[in-house]
């Protein structure tokens, strides 16, 4: 498996693998879960996908969320994310999922806040759940590090 990923805690995981054309947000919450492995082998992209990133900006179609998902991936080399206020409703094959995401991100050397409500969709195919959906609040200081590094700063 190539591409870049950033665990959470209990079991909560993203990954992005751009060979695969994969983009997943596993959010598991609870002590246990399986490993990101277990999940990337249980996950596949949905073409259907759309993004509202912590970066600005709202793609619809996997060929357009994924280029700001590997962006943000492969400038991070760390940090943790909690899911908090986590509420989920869920149908036979259909489930929305929202709380706030608390915790601290290593983007580009520097260590940023993240304290953003997010909003997830999965649909259900056959036994395989599949986000198709994710919308989080504007970072400032995500986009404040993209803006540095666009400007020719370390």
């Amino acid at each position: 498996m190539t591409g870049y990923t950033w665990g959470g805690a209990s079991g909560t995981n993203w990954w992005v693998d751009p060979k695969a054309d994969l983009a997943v947000v596993w959010m598991a919450s609870s002590p246990g879960a399986p490993g990101s492995r277990q999940c990337r082998r249980l996950v596949t992209a949905h073409t259907a996908a759309t993004a509202m990133h912590p970066i600005g900006g709202c793609e619809r179609g996997w060929s357009k969320v994924k280029g700001p998902w590997a962006q943000v991936a492969s400038l991070s080399t760390g940090g943790k994310v909690t899911l908090k206020s986590a509420r989920i409703n869920a149908t036979k094959d259909m489930a929305v999922e929202s709380g706030v995401e608390v915790g601290t991100a290593i983007m580009a050397g520097t260590t940023i806040a993240i304290n953003d409500r997010v909003t997830n969709v999965y649909v259900r195919t056959g036994r395989v759940w599949k986000i198709v959906h994710h919308h989080t609040d504007v970072s400032p200081e995500m986009v404040a590090v993209l803006q540095r590094l666009q400007r020719g700063g370390a």
